[in-house]
């Protein structure tokens, strides 16, 4: 079967995108959307926007920990730099990984520059599996909200989840496939390092919650701390899904979705998560610094 060129996922994306944003505008009534957006309160965007850093910091620790774990250490000073040059590069490059492709190559290349014994394979194992710690995580604080939406499926989702970890855990690390499981293991489900990564990943999937709960508070929307938990995790967890540019489009109509359900009003979960992709991108802007530094 014939891979589709880059240009031309590109461009789905970004049609995918304009339509996802489009029906959002249309459904959530865009005019309004606007007007509070305009009147969004600078102090709580600014501690949406504080709370990047720390989650960028934690972030950069997770991928130190799986790679150390792996064979191979990353100093905390570069780690944090190499995780804003990803997020900076996720924001503003097509695909939604460019960022993490960028980390892989960049450590990859660096690790054979060192003569590590090691290369590119080990440095995307790292990536990888760092990310997919991440997931789960997200997923496993999603499931109340997906209970809400749809009972069957929060079900379902939790018990595809515990069937992957224990998978993980108890597969023979035979074959190809089954040396990556057993890296992977090795990185992250072994008691050594479990608890750690379990609390990191807690920690990093609550601060995106905190983020998009900070611009909630910026809109003046009033919102329960239990509500907010059932409704934003599923909305970010939809950004996961690579088919638009950086989660657009599809994190909003998960948001409308998830709040109308909750007897929420439309138009203020597709302003909330309008903010939210705005406040991120803000956000990773370090990263541009970092890339212009180290790049000259």
């Amino acid at each position: 079967m014939k891979r589709l060129n880059p240009k031309t996922v590109f461009v789905l994306k970004v049609l995918i995108c304009l339509l996802l944003l489009g029906f959002v505008w249309h459904v959530a009534g865009g005019p309004e959307i606007l007007t509070a957006l305009a009147g969004a309160d600078p102090f709580w965007l600014a501690a949406g926007f504080a709370v990047i850093l720390p989650q960028t910091v934690l972030s950069a620790i997770r991928w130190r920990l799986v790679a150390s774990r792996l064979g191979v250490l990353i100093g905390l000073g570069r780690a944090i730099a190499e995780y804003y040059i990803a997020i900076f590069l996720n924001q503003v490059l097509p695909g939604g990984i460019a960022g993490d492709v960028t980390r892989v190559t960049r450590h990859g290349s660096s690790l054979r520059k060192e003569a590590a014994g090691r290369g590119y394979g080990v440095a995307a194992k790292a990536v990888v599996y760092e990310r997919t710690t991440g997931q789960i995580a997200m997923v496993a604080l999603s499931i109340p909200g997906l209970g809400l939406w749809r009972p069957e499926a929060a079900w379902i989702a939790a018990a595809v989840l515990i069937a992957l970890l224990g998978t993980a855990a108890l597969a023979p690390a035979k074959g190809r496939l089954g040396r990556l499981v057993g890296d992977f293991r090795k990185a992250v489900l072994v008691r050594e390092a479990i608890v750690v990564q379990a609390a990191l990943s807690a920690l990093i999937a609550g601060s995106y919650v905190l983020v998009f709960w900070c611009c909630v508070q910026a809109l003046g929307i009033t919102i329960s701390v239990e509500t907010a938990m059932t409704v934003l995790p599923p909305a970010l967890l939809a950004m996961a899904i690579p088919i638009t540019l950086a989660g657009w489009g599809l994190r909003e109509a998960a948001a409308v979705g998830m709040w109308v359900a909750a007897g929420m009003a439309a138009g203020d979960a597709a302003a909330a998560s309008i903010l939210y992709g705005l406040v991120n991108l803000a956000g990773a802007l370090p990263g541009a610094g970092f890339l212009f530094s180290t790049s000259r």
